[in-house]
């Protein structure tokens, strides 16, 4: 299961399957991404901000389910039954050189989801749970990873196309020219409204090669956008808190 998490699977025109990206895909994302920060893209901050936040959640995920699996062991072990975890008869054993950190975060979780199924399958081979049990249990967090990695993916697909690889903080000025407009207006509409934090710098990525070191105007003008853009956050919250009382009231 970890090995077909990490490789995905290629399509097969004949049975009609499409491919599935893997977690040796989402690095190749991750690296761009991360590559494209130095170019003061918020986009990129944000993809990574995202993919940073998911995957930290899935962690801990992992982490707790494992925990409680490892607790029903433990309660066997107390009666006098010791079972030891399943491994693979034949391990996978792959050489690992990635070209950013993120790489080495996707390894992380890839090792973390191959221990979590192992202790899942060894709690339902000892009948401490039934294989449903662990079809669904395993089938949910793998559908959530992959969840996780098709958005990094989408922002990474689009984000290094012509069109966009040269998308910066600078195209949200109001002194931009045509082209950064056309690349800002793009963005939004493919992705959303950058967060005003994101933009601002306040919330950023745990690895970054963003390094700007902008003069006294160029910072003014960056604070006046991140301004406008947490306005402009703070009416539609108010828009949508409108709404949202305004259906109350109907129902009451």
């Amino acid at each position: 299961e970890a090995y077909r998490l990490f490789i995905g699977r290629a399509a097969d025109p004949e049975k009609k399957l499409e491919s599935i990206p893997g977690a040796k895909r989402l690095a190749h994302a991750l690296r761009g991404l991360w590559q494209l920060t130095v170019f003061d893209n918020p986009y990129a901050d944000w993809a990574l901000v995202r993919h940073d936040h998911n995957i930290g959640e899935v962690l801990k995920q992992l982490e707790s389910r494992t925990r409680d699996a490892q607790h029903s062991l433990d309660k066997v072990r107390s009666r006098g039954l010791n079972y030891s975890v399943l491994q693979s008869a034949e391990p996978k054993v792959l050489d690992l050189g990635f070209r950013s950190p993120y790489g080495y975060a996707v390894a992380e979780l890839v090792v973390t989801y191959d221990y979590y199924v192992r202790v899942m399958k060894t709690l339902c081979r000892k009948n401490l749970i039934s294989d449903k049990e662990e079809y669904s249990e395993i089938r949910e967090i793998t559908r959530t990873i992959r969840r996780h990695m098709h958005e990094t993916n989408y922002f990474g697909r689009w984000l290094t196309t012509k069109e966009l690889i040269n998308l910066a903080r600078a195209d949200f000025l109001p002194t931009t020219s045509d082209d950064s407009r056309k690349r800002q207006e793009a963005a939004a509409a493919i992705f959303g409204p950058v967060p005003s934090q994101i933009y601002a710098g306040t919330l950023a990525p745990r690895h970054t090669r963003r390094r700007q070191n902008l003069s006294g105007p160029e910072q003014k003008l960056l604070q006046q956008v991140s301004a406008e853009l947490q306005a402009g956050e703070a009416e539609l919250e108010a828009e949508a808190r409108g709404a949202t009382e305004a259906a109350a009231g109907l129902l009451v």
